[in-house]
């Protein structure tokens, strides 16, 4: 089973990456090639990205697990923000779906306006309140519109043991300081 995934030094890409080499419950051998900034730079113009995807091997399944992702940093840099977490996301899914091949996109809960008293369910009204949540709603409506066979999985937060995600900001925090709020 040969997976490409976008992406390589997140904490969500180093997490599926771990699993380069293993064996499925099925017995099928995981082949894994995760492609950093510098193999596949999702600013980069439409045919570039493309080339850079057929120059991987036909793989079964492609998973985007890179984005910008620097919510405040948006406000200031939104035409980045919407190249590469909409218009690439595009990009890949048209290549996914003229090539018959399923892809995964993280997203996030920033799509929504984060008022609700209660879970959101996948067909929850979307209502983005800053540039970040809108740029990622655009990717998954890029990604739809693509026909490709698709998943989008929405998220707040990545978590592990390293690097910047809620955990440690709470580990860090509590370090710190006598309460949180």
């Amino acid at each position: 089973m040969r997976g490409l995934i976008i992406g390589k030094t997140g904490q969500l890409a180093r997490a599926l990456g771990r699993f380069d080499g293993q064996t499925t419950p099925e017995g099928q051998d995981i082949c894994l090639t995760c492609l950093d900034r510098h193999a596949l730079d999702l600013g980069m113009p439409a045919g570039e990205v493309v080339k850079t995807l057929k120059a991987h091997e036909h793989p079964d399944f492609i998973i985007i697990a890179a984005a910008y992702t620097a919510v405040d940093k948006a406000e200031a840099e939104p035409l980045i923000a919407e190249s590469i977490n909409a218009r690439a996301v595009g990009i890949i899914g048209t290549y996914c779906a003229q090539n018959n091949i399923p892809v995964v996109h993280i997203s996030t809960d920033y799509v929504f306006s984060g008022r609700a008293d209660m879970p959101y369910m996948p067909d929850a009204q979307t209502a983005p309140v800053n540039v970040y949540g809108q740029t990622k709603l655009n990717g998954e409506l890029a990604l739809r519109r693509s026909g490709a066979r698709h998943c989008i999985l929405r998220t707040s937060w990545v978590y592990g043991g390293t690097g910047k995600n809620f955990m440690t900001t709470m580990l860090r925090l509590g370090k710190a300081r006598s309460e949180l709020r």
